[in-house]
């Protein structure tokens, strides 16, 4: 009795042993902010706009970082815009999009072909733009409105130092877990 009961038990097991040899990995976690949880195919396609495939695998190392700690910092900023109203629609990319074209001497169509060239695809640019344009607002929302210098360097220099400030502040609110 027993022996039969050995033996129903490995047929059952069999098929599923059978299947998770053929299991494939397709993605995972590799980070989590607060409760919403970053993929290796975000930070390798982000680690993409950063480096070229081809890059040595120092290179590559340093892209797939930058991209954890972009991919972490644009999810706080857009959080933390959101809190506060600020957003960004369509119209205000395709107006963003038509001001680079034009201060590039370019059509729309003339800035993706050329966005293309250096890899990036049309949805991929638009959300770039989206994203620059999103941290723009909240950024000007959340600085130091007096204090900032009329000078153009100048004023590079403290929106930067704010920007470090601010995402700073939101770290140290957030839980975040980085995964091996």
């Amino acid at each position: 009795m027993r022996t039969r009961l050995r033996r129903a038990a490995l047929l059952l097991l069999l098929p599923a042993t059978a299947l998770a040899a053929d299991v494939v990995l397709l993605d995972r976690i590799v980070a989590v902010v607060d409760l919403h949880a970053i993929t290796k195919r975000s930070v390798d396609a982000r680690a993409r706009e950063l480096a070229p495939p081809a890059s040595d695998p120092a290179t590559l190392t340093e892209a797939r970082k930058q991209a954890l700690t972009s991919l972490i910092e644009e999810h706080l900023i857009a959080e933390d815009a959101e809190k506060a109203g600020v957003s960004v629609d369509s119209e205000d990319v395709d107006r963003a999009l038509e001001a680079v074209a034009q201060q590039n001497g370019l059509t729309v169509e003339q800035l993706f072909v050329e966005a293309k060239k250096q890899g990036l695809e049309k949805d991929v640019y638009r959300a770039s733009v989206r994203r620059q344009l999103l941290e723009g607002k909240w950024l000007r929302l959340k600085s130091a409105q007096g204090t900032r210098p009329k000078d153009g360097v100048a004023q590079s220099d403290f929106m930067a130092s704010e920007r470090a400030r601010l995402v700073a502040e939101l770290k140290a609110k957030a839980a975040i877990e980085v995964r091996p």
